[in-house]
């Protein structure tokens, strides 16, 4: 923004210097000429002040030069001065007229400017001017308005960096060759931040140019209306696909939208589900998420517009519950408002969706209603169109096929020449012709020649009643076939009455002849097959009457020739319901039968001789009605017999293959696939038992090919299998060590294998176990034994050349002692005596620490008298003084319920520990912990330095490792070593409060 001017600033600046100008004249350091110093207030006063009036300014000026000549200094010839002073007065007033002319020439200017001012501001277009510079030096209120900015924010301004989307494109190449040429010019433009089209009339001038805005969009937007519908309705009227006509609209539409993304979407009548349409600019992404979603009451803005029949506005995509599901697509993509409105027909029914997204959040734009309509009505058109389209040509298609199709000869006959005028597909296809080999083909060519006496009368008869009915007649095919067919015909007459074209219905009954035939074979297969069949046969009707049956159930049942011969139903009841044992039940069983026509049923019947028949009933069915029933009799006394046995031998096979505590499995030889497996196997592997059945051992990873193959050479070779060790891995990938037994067997004449397999995986693993086991405590009593000897050469050391050596000092100073007591005592000799004494009681102190420090190392005092607590906490400040390590020891406060030998083992782990962490972690800190719960002590011991490594853990070599568990092993508790490189390790002994007494004593 402008500053505010401040001309009383400027008078006081201007007046301050013309007093400051006549001190320096009367005090003589200028000179006779210093009347032209007068003349820079008054340029300076209309440079900054066009209010200051010049002529006044002048009139002051002058009179400071009058009063100057008067006080100049002595040595100025009057004359010179006079003259001087005359011409700067003089030249003075010249320039404050010609001042003053300029002021007025530039009032007359600005006033004329504000008037300028005043006519543009009430000019209801948009008019702005700019400087050569292209700068504005004027905007009304109305280019404001198209600027979307404040007219007095713009001015000073420059174009094309306020406006820099403008900046290389046609407008400004319009502006700048109109600034050049000279030439007015006009050019329409589209203006997205105000979304509107402008024509601008450029009136260019040496100082710049104007530019006048007129407002077009109305007509901008119904001359791109009417392209657009005259693009889209010309499509639709050259039958054009319809995605081809909703492209162009959604093409034209979102030219007149002006940054927006527009899209179709077709709604599927009969899933009530959009379907993609048209959208060029949607991301394909965003397309496949919206293509086929169902319509619903919250289902975006599409699929909402479609449900409720009404627009729908989403403002903002992010906060719209509309969107919820589909906000995760559309927002990556930058489309953050859609505004949707469906397409109805002429009956209101919804045809699709009509949408428009926008980057920017917020409500549409005015034009939107204006384009929506538009689209929704032109996208209504073209889908009716096309669904009329689709339902002419699927009708057309139809038809064609039906005609085509049928499944009957279709043939049209002249009524003039006899001859084939037109005939379907099916005729072609049954006859061998081709079509065009049958039309104008005499009819009569078809006709078999053994129908040819039949052809006249038949014709007659046809002429007589106009109309045919089921003649049946042979025709001759191209190869030589001859087809029963039964034909229907009737005519077509022109306006005269005659008839002008036969038309016929052809009618394939070969087959059914053929199947009547059939019919009368298998009714004679049948009744060979009842009387051939092992099974009684009894056919009854509805009510129960017999009405067939086979010589085997007169056989099974024993009925008398005399008794079947009267087929009295109620006298063969009688006689079958005294050989069962259940009559009541066969009775009832029939009587619900006949109650339900449809049901099937199948039982067993027990006959009071101990036989045993299978009965079956099944419906007899005459198309969809049952008409009877039949009876099926099977005797399977011995089946039965032999299956008691049988079931009764499975069923202890089972019981010892279940409960085998060994892994059985039994496998076809063939392939070794898995045909059944016990308890014990499913357990031993880690599969289920529907895992196994019906797999293969190398299918699933439980032996490889080559073991498997090479266990098949040795039974082979051998007959069986007995005790072969191999391995196998069970599901998790855990190796088994498996003693292995097989013996060939058949099963339902199939050559199998039964395996028996005991798992020796652990009883190896405790050998192993047992001799790594002993190869440690080996090596740990030899390790044990150096240590003692260690401790036992480093006590005797201590001994011979600490304490030894002061118990002798000692002596020879007692021994002094005694020989001065014998002597008179005098002074120096009490002085030395002194000395001397003190001296051995020194060395006795020393003594006494060595003995102390000794036996401290070998067993700390402090454990029996104050407790493992005590002893902890003095240990870790001993070494932490020793080691110059940061360790800190937290104990509980009080005792522990630990015994002696609980304390002695946990305290020398603690040494062992803080050994090791000295010796090998290269550590900083250490924290040891010690913890009592209901049922344990625990000790922790935890440090920071490079940590161990889990191979080290187990390694035999290890001997002070293996040394913490034998001592903790040995009192019924556990020691845990965990750790990882560059982040410590950790320690932790856990020592029930009730011990087992060991049986080795551990020092």
């Amino acid at each position: 923004m402008r500053r505010k001017s401040r001309p009383w600033l400027a008078r006081a600046a201007i007046l301050s210097l013309i007093a400051a100008i006549l001190l320096v004249d009367l005090t003589g350091l200028v000179g006779p000429a210093d009347w032209m110093f007068y003349v820079v207030p008054l340029v300076l006063a209309d440079w900054k002040s066009r209010r200051l009036n010049p002529r006044l300014l002048a009139c002051i000026c002058s009179a400071m030069i009058v009063v100057g000549f008067f006080f100049s200094p002595a040595g100025v010839p009057l004359a010179v001065g006079a003259a001087h002073r005359a011409l700067g007065i003089a030249m003075l007033w010249v320039v404050a007229e010609l001042l003053e002319r300029r002021r007025a020439q530039d009032d007359a200017r600005r006033a004329a400017d504000r008037g300028f001012r005043a006519v543009i501001g009430r000019v209801s277009d948009a008019v702005v001017a700019l400087d050569r510079d292209w700068r504005f030096i004027h905007v009304n209120a109305r280019a404001g308005q198209v600027y979307a900015r404040r007219p007095e924010e713009l001015v000073g301004r420059h174009i094309w960096t306020e406006f820099p989307e403008g900046s290389g494109q046609t407008l400004r190449r319009a502006y700048e060759r109109a600034m050049a040429t000279q030439q007015p010019a006009q050019i329409e433009e589209h203006y997205p931040t105000s979304g509107r089209w402008l024509e601008n009339r450029i009136h260019p001038s040496p100082d710049g140019l104007t530019i006048y805005f007129y407002d077009i969009t109305e007509r901008k937007e119904a001359e791109m209306l009417l392209t657009c519908q005259r693009e889209v309705l010309g499509s639709i009227a050259r039958g054009e696909p319809l995605t081809r006509a909703l492209e162009t609209l959604v093409r034209h539409l979102e030219g007149l939208a002006a940054g927006q993304i527009c899209t179709v979407l077709l709604l599927e009548p009969d899933s009530q589900r959009l379907r993609h349409g048209a959208a060029s600019g949607l991301p394909p992404e965003v397309v496949r998420a919206v293509d086929g979603v169902a319509i619903g009451p919250a289902v975006g803005s599409c699929g909402t517009a479609a449900f409720r029949r009404a627009p729908v506005i989403v403002e903002d995509i992010a906060t719209d519950p509309l969107w919820a599901e589909w906000r995760a697509v559309m927002l990556p993509h930058g489309l953050r408002a859609c505004w949707s409105k469906p397409i109805l027909d002429t009956a209101g029914a919804v045809l699709g969706t009509f949408a428009c997204y926008s980057r920017q959040p917020g409500p549409p734009p005015p034009a939107y209603a204006r384009i929506a309509a538009t689209a929704t009505d032109l996208a209504a058109i073209a889908i009716q169109r096309h669904r009329e389209s689709e339902a002419v040509r699927e009708a057309a298609v139809r038809i064609a096929d039906l005609y085509e199709n049928a499944p009957n000869m279709l043939i049209s006959v002249s009524a003039a020449t006899g001859c084939i005028v037109e005939c379907n597909a099916t005729t072609a296809r049954i006859t061998g012709y081709t079509k065009s080999e049958l039309i104008g083909k005499p009819i009569v060519e078809l006709y078999d020649e053994a129908e040819q006496p039949r052809i006249g009368p038949s014709f007659a008869r046809f002429q007589a009643t106009v109309e045919l009915r089921d003649l049946e007649l042979g025709i001759r095919t191209k190869d030589g076939r001859t087809l029963q067919m039964a034909v229907n015909a009737d005519t077509v007459r022109d306006a005269e009455g005659r008839i002008v074209v036969s038309r016929s219905v052809w009618h394939d009954i070969t087959g059914r002849k053929r199947a009547e035939e059939v019919r009368q074979r298998a009714l004679s297969l049948l009744n060979a097959t009842l009387e051939s069949t092992a099974d009684g046969i009894l056919v009854v009707d509805t009510a129960g009457r017999v009405t067939g049956f086979n010589q085997q159930f007169v056989r099974q049942w024993r009925i008398p020739e005399a008794l079947v011969a009267t087929q009295e139903d109620a006298r063969l009841l009688d006689f079958v319901l005294a050989q069962l044992k259940a009559p009541d039940a066969f009775i009832a069983k029939v009587r619900a039968l006949y109650s339900e026509p449809d049901a099937t049923s199948f039982d067993e019947l027990e006959f009071k001789d101990g036989r045993v028949f299978e009965r079956y009933s099944q419906p007899q069915r005459l198309g969809e009605a049952s008409v009877g029933r039949v009876w099926s009799f099977r005797d399977v006394t011995e089946r039965k017999r032999a299956e008691t046995k049988l079931r009764a031998s499975e069923e202890r096979f089972h019981r010892v293959f279940q409960d085998s505590p060994a892994g059985l499995c039994m496998t076809r030889a063939a392939d070794g696939t898995f045909l059944e497996v016990n308890e014990s196997f499913v357990r031993m592997f880690e599969f289920s038992r529907d895992e196994l059945i019906g797999r293969r051992s190398t299918d699933l990873n439980i032996m490889t090919t080559g073991e498997r193959a090479k266990l098949m050479e040795i039974q082979i070779a051998t007959g069986g299998l007995q005790g072969r060790e191999s391995q196998g891995r069970a599901k998790s990938g855990r190796m088994l060590d498996l003693v292995f037994s097989s013996r060939p067997i058949e099963l339902g004449g199939e050559a199998c294998q039964i395996t028996t397999l005991i798992d020796v995986t652990e009883r190896k693993q405790a050998v192993v176990a047992l001799q790594r086991s002993e190869q440690a405590m080996r090596e740990l009593a030899l390790r044990l034994e150096r240590v003692r000897e260690q401790e036992r050469t480093a006590i005797a050391r201590e001994i011979h050349d600490v304490l030894a050596q002061e118990l002798t000092r000692l002596k020879i100073d007692l021994v002094w002692l005694a020989k001065r007591v014998r002597q008179p005592i005098d002074d120096p000799v009490r002085s030395e005596m002194t000395a001397r004494v003190g001296e051995a009681i020194a060395q006795a102190d020393v003594a006494i620490s060595t003995v102390q420090r000794i036996a401290t190392e070998l067993r700390p005092v402090i454990l029996d008298s104050l407790g493992l607590p005590a002893a902890v906490e003095w240990q870790v400040e001993d070494f932490a003084r020793r080691s110059g390590l940061e360790c800190r020891a937290r104990v509980p406060r009080g005792g522990t319920a630990l015994g002696r030998e609980g304390a002695t083992a946990i305290f020398r782990i603690l040494q062992e520990s803080l050994t090791n962490v000295v010796r090998h972690a290269n550590a900083a800190e250490c924290e040891v912990e010690l913890a009592e719960t209901a049922e344990a002590t625990v000790l922790t011991i935890r440090d920071d330095g490079i940590g161990i490594k889990p191979e080290q853990i187990g390694d035999p070599r290890a001997i002070g490792l293996i040394g913490m568990r034998e001592r903790v092993h040995a009192l019924g508790g556990a020691v845990e070593f965990s750790g990882s490189p560059g982040r410590g390790t950790t320690v932790t002994v856990r020592l029930p409060l009730v011990q087992s007494v060991p049986t080795v004593s551990v020092p």
